[in-house]
């Protein structure tokens, strides 16, 4: 085995740490401007220069190339003559197309309103409130009712996230024992059709609040599964559809208090039969793991919603057994984990 280099063994010293920490602010707005002009998805049939890149995104050239340069020095594009540039591992995931596409969360995380609210996080340390709804004046929710094109991103995102997960959720769970399985708060259906087209003798609901589902008759329909999966419009709070053999709610008990989280459990407990499964799938904290992806999921929770928050396994088993099921296995699937429930016998 090669002794690996110096240069790989050198430490930087605690200031420059921080630096670096300091400066990812930077690398933030450098890849949401990448995946705003598109420049992964123009350089998919091979290598552009400058210029080319510059026309093609009606940008001032010298500060393209600025932005690409520095891009570059950390490990997004190549520049392999000078001012000619071309993709590699790390810029193809930013490509739309790209099974891995990570273009959809660039894109969210360089927005307006995404950066507006983290960046008042100190009010939500201050006040124990969202930061979000201290700048706007309202809930995320309610300003994606008024703010079409920003929910639009913020919907594409969550698909982006489903594509990901879509693959190891199958992988990891048998779906295969059940007849009808329900999806709360599935929005566009992603999740649901793959769960569907991998399963050809199961049946969907899919179900959510109209403005939520408003692509899922189109992606259904393209995938000829309109037959095998109703899309029923509702309110979680409220009620929840009938007649599941599980019910899947995926990454929706967060984004609430455990006041709100137990409607929505309690909600599907009256619906489910009595060997119906409950499936959530969703971060769960780690005391002893300080690399776990929840600890800061967590942040965005705190500065996005009011009450919403990840939680440790004891707090899901509370939060289950008071709307009355019992936590019966938990499966992961890194970063996150299936939870399955069953009622209470």
């Amino acid at each position: 085995m090669k002794a690996k280099s110096n240069k790989m063994n050198l430490k930087l010293p605690p200031y420059l740490q921080i630096i670096e920490y300091i400066r990812g602010n930077y690398y933030c707005h450098l890849i949401s401007l990448a995946a705003k002009l598109g420049i992964a998805d123009l350089l998919a049939e091979g290598p552009k220069s400058l210029k080319e890149l510059a026309t093609m995104t009606d940008t001032h050239a010298p500060n393209l190339y600025r932005a690409l340069r520095a891009l570059t020095s950390i490990g997004i594009f190549d520049e392999k003559e000078s001012k000619i540039f071309s993709q590699n591992s790390l810029s193809k995931i930013l490509q739309i197309n790209s099974p891995l596409s990570m273009k959809n969360t660039a894109l969210m995380i360089g927005s307006d309103w995404y950066e507006k609210a983290w960046s008042n996080i100190f009010y939500s340390i201050k006040t124990g409130k969202p930061a979000f709804d201290n700048i706007f004046g309202m809930t995320l929710f309610e300003y994606f009712n008024i703010h079409p094109k920003d929910r639009t991103v913020y919907d594409n995102n969550m698909s982006s996230l489903t594509n990901l997960l879509s693959p190891v959720i199958i992988n990891s769970y048998d779906f295969s024992k059940f007849q009808t399985i329900i999806d709360i708060g599935g929005g566009n259906g992603s999740l649901l059709m793959r769960i569907l087209k991998n399963n050809l003798s199961l049946n969907g609901i899919l179900y959510d609040i109209p403005e939520a589902v408003e692509g899922a008759r189109m992606l259904l329909e393209k995938e000829n599964l309109l037959k095998r999966c109703k899309i029923i419009n509702g309110n979680f709070f409220q009620t929840v559809p009938k007649g599941g053999d599980a019910y899947i709610l995926k990454l929706i008990l967060h984004d609430w208090n455990d006041i709100k989280a137990s409607r929505i459990l309690r909600n599907c407990h009256k619906s489910m039969n009595p060997d119906s499964k409950l499936l959530l799938i969703e971060h769960v904290l780690s005391k002893g793991d300080l690399k776990n992806a929840a600890i800061f999921m967590d942040l965005e929770m705190m500065v996005f919603s009011k009450g919403g928050h990840e939680r440790t396994e004891e707090e899901f088993r509370k939060l289950l057994n008071n709307a009355g099921f019992k936590l019966i296995k938990i499966i992961p699937i890194p970063p996150y984990f299936i939870l399955e429930g069953r009622k209470n016998s």
